[in-house]
């Protein structure tokens, strides 16, 4: 379950975030929607910890994001929408680099691989350098890193 209390967020004088608060429960699927500046992005960067909210509190299953950030950050994967730092690497140097980051073992790391890969067809463009994919297959690359670690929520 994820748990926005009143989360806000400013940048100098705007306001991205003003109180706001929801539930999502397990196993709901759940979509922000709003117009451009409304905050959609700023409240998942904030539940992801790639910005701190000005005020209020996210919990993840009953636990404060602030005190226990690493253990939350590896229930999640999450694809950011502009990954652009990523497209020198082959597709198996990003995994190999999430799988650290999830501190997977290497069985674990390949299994997930072997099955995902297949899934997503990507087996023969493993070795491949993301910057020549289509839009497509960097998407299918990158959602196979936030799905590496089996994650719980999917972002």
């Amino acid at each position: 379950m994820i748990t926005f209390k009143s989360v806000s967020k400013t940048y100098g004088s705007k306001k991205a975030l003003n109180d706001v608060s929801f539930t999502i429960q397990p196993g709901e699927i759940f979509g922000l929607i709003g117009h451009n500046g409304a905050g959609k992005s700023t409240a998942i960067k904030s539940l992801v910890s790639i910005i701190e909210p000005t005020a209020g509190e996210i919990l993840v299953d009953g636990t404060k994001l602030e005190d226990n950030r690493l253990a939350i950050k590896k229930k999640i994967g999450y694809v950011p929408d502009s990954p652009d730092m990523f497209l020198r690497l082959s597709a198996m140097e990003y995994w190999n680099l999430i799988a650290v980051a999830y501190e997977l073992t290497e069985e674990e790391k390949n299994q997930q691989l072997n099955k995902l890969m297949h899934l997503f067809d990507m087996t023969a463009s493993q070795n491949d350098v993301i910057s020549s994919f289509s839009h497509g297959m960097r998407q299918k690359t990158f959602i196979i890193g936030a799905l590496l670690s089996d994650p719980d929520i999917w972002i």
